[in-house]
């Protein structure tokens, strides 16, 4: 018989990494450019080309098709699908959505990837062509329903799905009208669509109809949403269905061309998915191949440095050119199945890999006193400074300069000719230069080794932080993991990020550079099969579970043998994903032997989210299975474990022949260089030292004991003291960028805790928080910022941190409280005129006393809002409580890493560069202030502008130009009002903070070192500085109306929609006429609309603006909680300013009522428009209307009488079943003349 060749293939961006084994033992791998047309087509082909001369030994022509028969598998990761998602060169395609929802894509969740960018950068969708079709399908139960459901099943609109929820069919897929629609699109020249309608994912039978027509027309391609999942939520399912159709004719060209390249097919062609599992060509799909690449590398450090008998954990650190992923794997892998990718939110399941920019190419930046790497990269062209090519210096760069990389292992492939060796001499030019830049800018001096080093320590520190977000973050101590260390630039800094996070042990495979592709070749082929459920997870329901558990093992077992899996080698992952009642925070439970699910949910979500709901029932709302064609079942290797105590008992020594000059702290050193095929299994190595191979270099520390096994490198790290010299009179800028860094991290952490706890869906799913760190005076050192804010529902929680039984920080978390009780629906009371109308005020009080909460005492406070005239108590005390306990939870949080980091660096050193990151802040405040001085030729900056109501509120700015202070004077602004729209002074203050940061467009914390230059002036008894007693739930609504006055001033650019449109909605509580208190419920949503246009800038459409930055709940997700509809959430055309560069148009939110309730709204822009700057014109003012409904109309048939009602900026009102409200949002201002366009 003759030989057979396995083959993986890991076909990335830059570099095509191919492993290949022959059946009599050989093994070769090797990297290839994957793109390189002077020397061949395909890098794949020319791969296994190759691949197939070392196994026969037989030349084989470049060009000639390829005998595949010699191939047992050759299995393939590509990034082909991430690039063309990146890159925007998919295919052409339409989109099919529900009628009144054709901006969904655009408008997102109206969140900014940037708070603080006023030139706000959103991805652009990825359809050609949108068409909405005339249908609507909705849940008929609501999840907060405080009654018994009922149901008449003779009604024909009412469906009770397979899933077991009870749907209603209110409009009909129109077949005739779409069938129109889809010829047009034919006609066109349209080959792929998209659809995704509302609620598919339980009720997909219009989707189905709309793919049967399709096909019938004549479309190649339909990605049809509930075939790609069956969970709730629109956007994602949208988003997943238009990727789906976006890439599907990339991959199927990628998996063809390759294919007829081979005269005799391989007897098994497989791809890697995102989720780690192998599907053979004709099954691969294009949103199933985002992560393809990056998926293997996952698979291989599971299976090459995970010991289930050992039982330690693994963090995968994947350092490549441009970026860095990191994994965890612990006895099985883990997914996630909302992922975002380009700023995209899409829906499969995927590894959860986290991406952060950050790696060999990130380029090296001197900006405001600190380090900064990336997020931009030199990428391959021009690439490092080192290639020759003009490029800047990198990571890459400093590596080369400090030794930790040997210029002679390196092929001359460099310079324009791609035949010259690095270039060290420019490297160092660089560096000398970037210091003399560095020395001039601060008082001490550094050396161009010490630069080098510093930009490597921040890279390390930039690379830290999303380990510690897939670890602590979700329960898991960081240092309880192993390292696995993988990518091109990994080696270099394993140790170094090891020791950040307090792990002890490194492994490296020997195959560590192109682990991905050997990984590919240890996972197996997967089916993934679910279905959407809906029920109360209980004992009597377990057989129903199990039942359908077994349905999808069939159905996974008949793919997989289409796929030519043989049965017997067939495995099962089940799962449930189980969510507590009224939450929507989902935990995928892997099937325990006893089938006590519940039990298992419990524990994690115990360990992940710190808490449990005893007495709430659990719900399940999706099955799922995960057959496995375990086809490698024969190949699993030793456990490197037992290989590596021999090693530790019977050590043999290594001897180097040479030596590398590295700068290692602080110092120049001679340390040996090993060749590590020149390392049998069994040496041990002590640090420092460089060991190399054909592919790879890996720094070994000082202390770090080096053991090399039969297929890895194991490092164990010696415990260091990370503190430096300090003398404490200015700051070094290493350290500054280091603890800055480490502040941030901090407040983040914080801020992932709150989110996870919380079980309110403002806190948890529209991220309406903020978490803060403040420095024992009080002043705020580093900020997370969500939104935040400062009226009632806002209630801050504040914990002192002690360290050697004295007070070093404060740590503080911010929550938004829907409901707080007042004489509102929500905490948003439009009608309140003083304080203790809007809920509970809490001026201070004790929420823990040894260790104790007070639960009782804090129920009591609450419950006393229902004792004043015409007041509810909170409608959902229990929430209250739960959130409460997260925002403790989150400052539990923040207290443990700050003793941390003093006990790390010492106390003194801690505190001393706080207060540096707070001079750093005021530095760049007063260089931009002293700009602005001489740009307007000294004239103080001034602004006006008005509130709804007529009241004016102004600024006037004035600058000294020597010290670069301002006055901020707000004299001549309007007096408190008897209304909602007074704000507490320290909302002007965040504001001008705010506004301040924004315009200095630099990555610096805001922190209290922003205001310190500045001198604030406020009337007393004025709209932003009132008495104590007046009413301030539109406060968070009046700081939007400051900052744009502030922007104004300067000039920077045209007025945003100046408004958060808060609305919300719900039953019950307690009758101000009869004093009956009813079961009830409410729900709130902010609204975004047009931001402002700038000077290089046009405004964006359908977003958040200024300090306030919450998501917006899902339609799907809104049906399921409350019992309405959302008739139409689209972009209003045309509100946006004109001008040269125009202004971002608003948003049109119209809700229907599916039961009496009430209604409420506090917005402005009603009246004022949003101004043009520069000769922009205005953004069109926003509007709020109540759509009545005619008695006696019915709006589920036909098409039904309504009045319309204006309601201006500030509403409540008692709907009827089948009102409407309509909300048209601001549009933004507008930049430079039209006429100039």
């Amino acid at each position: 018989m003759g030989i057979t060749v396995r083959v993986t293939i890991d076909r990335g961006g830059t570099f095509c990494d191919i492993w290949a084994q022959v059946s009599d033992g050989r093994e070769t791998i090797f990297k290839l450019l994957s793109v390189d047309p002077s020397n061949y087509d395909d890098a794949l082909t020319e791969g296994v080309r190759r691949v197939i001369e070392f196994a026969t030994g037989t030349a084989v022509k470049k060009g000639e098709l390829l005998d595949g028969s010699i191939f047992e598998w050759i299995r393939i990761g590509t990034t082909v699908a991430t690039n063309a998602l990146l890159e925007r060169k998919g295919e052409r395609f339409a989109l099919l959505t529900t009628s009144g929802f054709k901006d969904v894509c655009i408008i997102g969740t109206q969140k900014r990837p940037n708070i603080f960018d006023l030139n706000i950068r959103k991805p652009g969708v990825l359809y050609d062509k949108v068409v909405e079709v005339a249908e609507r399908v909705t849940v008929e139960d609501y999840v907060l329903n405080p009654y018994p459901s009922q149901h008449d099943f003779n009604d024909a609109s009412l469906i009770k799905t397979e899933s077991g929820e009870v749907v209603r069919i209110i409009e009909k897929l129109d077949v005739a009208k779409t069938l129109n629609e889809l010829q047009t699109l034919k006609a066109e020249g349209y080959n792929s669509l998209a659809v995704c309608l509302l609620h598919s994912y339980i009720y997909a039978d219009h989707e189905r109809k709309i793919a049967e027509l399709a096909k019938e027309v004549g479309f190649e391609f339909v990605s049809v949403s509930s075939d790609l999942s069956k969970q709730i939520k629109f956007l994602n399912r949208s988003n997943s269905a238009c990727a789906d159709a976006y890439l599907q004719s990339t991959v199927r060209n990628f998996v063809e061309g390759f294919s007829n390249n081979f005269s005799t097919q391989p007897q098994r062609l497989e791809f890697m998915q995102s989720d780690g599992g192998l599907v053979t060509g004709s099954k691969f799909c294009g949103l199933r191949a985002i992560l393809s690449g990056p998926a293997g590398g996952v698979v291989a450090i599971a299976r090459t440095c995970y010991d289930k008998d050992e039982g330690t954990a693994i963090i995968g650190f994947d350092m490549g050119g441009t970026s860095t992923d990191v994994s965890r794997f612990d006895r099985s892998f883990e997914h996630v199945f909302d992922t975002e990718i380009s700023g995209t939110t899409i829906t499969a399941p995927m590894l959860d890999v986290r991406t952060i920019a950050a790696g060999g190419g990130s380029i090296l930046q001197w900006k405001n006193n600190m380090f900064v790497v990336g997020p931009e990269s030199a990428g391959a062209h021009p690439g490092p400074a080192c290639y020759r090519k003009g490029g800047p210096l990198t990571i890459t760069d400093a590596n080369l300069f400090l030794g930790r990389l040997i210029p002679e292992t390196f092929p001359a492939i460099f310079g324009p000719g791609a035949n010259e060796p690095l270039d060290t001499v420019i490297v160092q030019k660089k560096f000398e230069d970037l210091t003399a830049q560095i020395n001039s800018d601060i008082e001490i001096k550094l050396t161009p080794e010490e630069v080098a080093s510093g930009f490597i320590r921040m890279a390390d520190e930039t690379m830290s932080r999303p380990i510690r977000n897939i670890t602590e973050a979700r329960g898991f101590a960081t240092q309880a993991h192993n390292l696995a260390s993988f990518g091109g630039a990994g080696g270099q800094h394993a140790c170094a990020i090891a020791r950040n996070l307090g792990i002890q042990r490194i492994i490296i495979h020997k195959y560590s550079s192109i682990l991905s592709a050997y990984g590919i070749g240890l996972a197996s082929v997967v089916s993934e099969q679910s279905d959407a459920v809906a029920y109360t997870f209980s004992p009597e329901t377990l057989p129903a579970t199990l039942a359908r558990l077994e349905d999808l093992r069939k159905k996974a077992t008949e793919d997989l043998v289409s796929q030519g899996i043989d049965p017997a080698l067939i495995e099962f992952e089940n799962y449930a994903s189980l969510r507590y009642e009224g939450s929507d925070t989902n935990i995928s439970v892997l099937q325990p032997e006893d089938n006590d699910f519940v039990k298992v949910f419990v524990e994690q979500h115990r360990r992940e989210f710190a808490f449990e709901l005893a007495n709430r029932p659990v719900v399940v709302d999706t099955v799922r299975v995960r057959g496995i064609g375990n086809t490698n079942a024969a190949d699993k290797k030793p456990s490197i474990f037992a290989e590596l105590s021999k090693v530790v008992s019977e050590p043999i020594q290594a001897k180097a022949t040479k030596t590398h000059k590295t700068y290692l702290e602080g110092a120049w050193m001679d340390i040996p260089c090993l060749d590590l095929k020149e390392l049998d299994a069994g040496t041990r190595i002590s640090g420092p030292a460089l060991i190399l191979d054909a592919t790879q270099t890996i720094l070994v520390e000082s202390g770090a004991t080096v053991s090399i096994l039969t297929s890895h490198i194991v490092i164990d790290r010696a415990e260091s003291e990370q503190t430096m010299q300090e003398d404490y009179k200015s700051c070094n800028p290493v350290q500054l960028s280091m603890f800055s860094n480490r502040f941030m991290s901090i407040a983040e952490q914080m801020g992932h805790t709150l989110q996870r706890t919380a079980i309110s869906t403002s806190i948890k799913e529209r991220l309406d928080f903020s978490c803060a760190l403040f420095s024992p005076n009080g002043k705020l050192v580093a900020n997370a910022p969500q939104t935040g804010g400062t009226h009632l529902p806002d209630i801050t929680v504040v914990t002192p941190v002690f360290f050697e039984n004295e007070i070093i920080f404060y740590v503080a978390s911010r929550g938004h409280h829907t409901d707080i009780g007042g004489i509102g629906i929500t905490s948003m009371v439009p009608d309140s005129k003083e304080l203790w109308h809007e809920g509970i005020a809490i001026k201070t009080m004790k929420l823990v006393s040894n260790g104790t909460f007070e639960e009782e005492a804090i129920r009591k406070v609450f419950a006393d809002v229902a004792n004043r005239p015409g007041c509810s108590a909170t409608r959902r005390i229990n929430d209250n409580i739960s959130d409460l306990k997260a925002q403790i939870a989150a400052n539990q949080r923040g207290i443990k890493l700050l003793q941390e980091l003093c006990t790390l660096f010492g106390l003194r050193q801690v505190q001393f560069y706080m207060h540096g990151i707070q001079q750093n802040a005021e530095l760049a405040i007063r260089e931009f202030l002293k700009k602005t001085y001489e740009k307007r030729n000294g004239v103080p900056l001034k602004g006006i502008d008005y509130y709804d109501d007529g009241t004016p509120v102004v600024v006037e700015i004035t600058i000294d130009p020597k010290t670069g202070s301002a006055v901020f004077d707000f004299e001549g602004t309007g007096e408190e009002i008897y209304g909602n729209m007074n704000s507490p002074v320290s909302i002007t203050s965040s504001a001008i903070m705010y506004a301040l940061r924004c315009m200095i467009d630099s990555e610096i914390p805001m922190n209290e070192g922003c205001l310190t230059p500045v001198e604030i002036k406020i009337p007393k008894g004025s709209i932003l500085n009132p008495s104590a007693f007046v009413a301030i739930s539109g406060s968070t609504i009046a700081s939007q109306r400051v900052t744009d006055l502030i922007l104004r001033a300067f000039e920077a650019c045209g007025a945003s929609q100046g408004c958060a449109n808060s609305v919300g909605w719900g039953i019950g509580g307690k009758d101000p006429l009869t004093g009956v208190v009813t079961p009830g419920w409410n729900y709130g949503e902010s609204i975004g609309g047009g931001s402002g246009a700038g000077p290089h800038w046009h405004g964006t459409s359908g977003v958040h603006v200024h300090s306030t930055n919450t998501r917006i709940t899902d339609v799907e997700v809104i049906e399921k909680r409350t019992p309405v509809l959302v008739r139409q959430f689209s972009l209003r055309p045309h509100s946006g300013g004109d001008g040269l560069f125009k202004g971002g148009d608003g948003i049109i939110r119209i809700i229907e009522a599916r039961i009496p309730m009430k209604f409420s709204i506090v917005s402005t822009r009603r009246t004022f428009a949003p101004y043009g700057m520069a000769g922009g014109k205005r953004g069109g003012v926003g509007k709020n209307l109540w759509i009545k409904k005619k008695e006696g109309e019915d709006t589920d048939s036909g098409n039904p009488e309504f009045g319309r009602i204006g309601l201006g900026g500030m509403a409540v009102l008692s709907v009827g079943a089948g009102d409407r409200v309509e909300i048209h949002t601001p549009g933004g201002g507008g930049w430079g003349k039209p006429s100039d366009n």
